[in-house]
């Protein structure tokens, strides 16, 4: 907490008033002097000096000055006349801080005032100096441009009067045009000229004849020169990459007996044997998307969608098979065996008794003698004259 100072001495005449403050040995900056209308103060840690004046002051006309251990403040007096005591005194301590606090707000908007006042005047001797800037350069446009007209207009003067001078002199000095020749005169220097003119048609070289260059260029696989090459090693490296190639086409069937749906078929048996009909059924698919009309390849993925369960599938196909096993006779009566008894199984599976009982028929036709077929027949229609073997998936 800053210890207050209240001793000071004061003297004062009609039109100012001085202030001495003692600074008990301390030497503050000037930045720690306030001074207002109505209120000082010096800020000399740990030391602090306040003191309300008894009547406004002109701070504009007033200073202070720090010099020799005090604070001396010289006051400019609004209204002249004696001051009967140098500080406002009163009880109203609410009142003497809201005084003070007024003071403070009016040193702002004067500070304020005067660096915007400030800022304007900079301003306006800116913008002045640019527009005497801008006036000399164009009076030195100006000047410029008036020599070059000068200059110009001499040049354009000078030719002007060459010219003149030129033709006048022409005039004057050119001869008087010759006589016109006699006629026996101009027909001895066309005779003349007829016969000492060569002729230009014999003058001229014969038109060459046209001809064909043959180029040819040797195959090379690397763009090098001939004489930069190392040909040993480019072999070997086209070789590498003509074996990769022929890899890659052969992984990705683009080669060999992958091509034949036979051995997609063949693939697919051995994977239905081994038991993994999901590979059995991609191995069908690609025979049948290479032969749309291959019966053999739908009928055996109808056989693996049976044992997958998937009897909507087994349907499809089986009735697909026995699409393409047209017409019906002895060599194919085997595959249409297999393919209603595929769509059988499936149509049994799925409820759909009827359509069951027409497959198991019409397979019974083909092998009358078939106990197995017989039995899921007796099994639907409720008869029990069969032996109720089960008809399993086969191949």
């Amino acid at each position: 907490m800053p210890v207050i100072v209240k001793d000071c001495e004061w003297t004062q005449t009609d039109d100012s008033v001085e202030v001495v403050v003692p600074l008990k040995g301390k030497a503050p900056p000037p930045s720690a002097v306030f001074t207002s209308d109505t209120y000082i103060k010096v800020n000399f840690p740990p030391f602090l000096f306040e003191l309300d004046l008894l009547h406004p002051i002109d701070e504009a006309e007033s200073k202070a000055v720090i010099s020799k251990g005090v604070a001396k403040f010289q006051l400019k007096k609004q209204t002249p006349g004696a001051w009967e005591q140098l500080a406002y005194k009163t009880e109203d301590k609410a009142a003497l801080r809201q005084r003070r606090l007024k003071a403070e707000e009016g040193v702002r908007q004067r500070a304020a005032e005067q660096a915007e006042t400030k800022s304007k005047e900079q301003y306006e001797k800116q913008r002045a100096a640019v527009q005497r800037q801008m006036k000399l350069e164009e009076e030195e446009r100006r000047r410029r441009q008036e020599k070059q007209d000068a200059a110009r207009s001499a040049v354009d003067d000078a030719l002007a009067q060459g010219i003149a001078a030129t033709s006048i002199s022409a005039q004057t000095s050119s001869p008087p045009p010759p006589p016109p020749p006699s006629s026996s005169s101009t027909s001895a220097t066309t005779l003349a000229l007829t016969t000492t003119a060569p002729s230009t048609a014999s003058s001229l070289p014969p038109v060459r004849r046209a001809g064909k260059i043959s180029v040819t260029f040797s195959h090379r696989a690397f763009k090098t020169p001939e004489r930069e090459t190392y040909k040993e090693q480019e072999q070997q490296w086209l070789d590498k990459q003509a074996a990769a190639r022929k890899a890659i086409a052969e992984a990705k069937g683009e080669g060999g007996v992958e091509h034949d749906p036979l051995w997609y078929i063949d693939k697919g048996r051995s994977f239905f044997r081994a038991g993994d009909c999901q590979s059995a059924i991609n191995a069908f698919t690609s025979a049948v998307t290479l032969d749309k009309t291959s019966a053999t390849a739908f009928s055996l993925r109808a056989a693996c969608h049976l044992r997958l369960c998937d009897y909507q599938a087994c349907a499809a196909d089986a009735t697909k098979a026995l699409s393409l096993l047209q017409p019906p006779c002895s060599a194919n009566a085997g595959d249409r065996l297999k393919a209603h008894l595929r769509r059988a199984a499936a149509l049994e599976a799925i409820n759909d008794t009827q359509a069951a009982l027409f497959d198991y028929r019409k397979a019974l036709e083909l092998q009358p003698h078939d106990a197995r077929v017989r039995a899921h027949i007796a099994e639907l229609t409720g008869d029990d004259g069969g032996d109720g073997g089960g008809g399993g998936v086969q191949e």
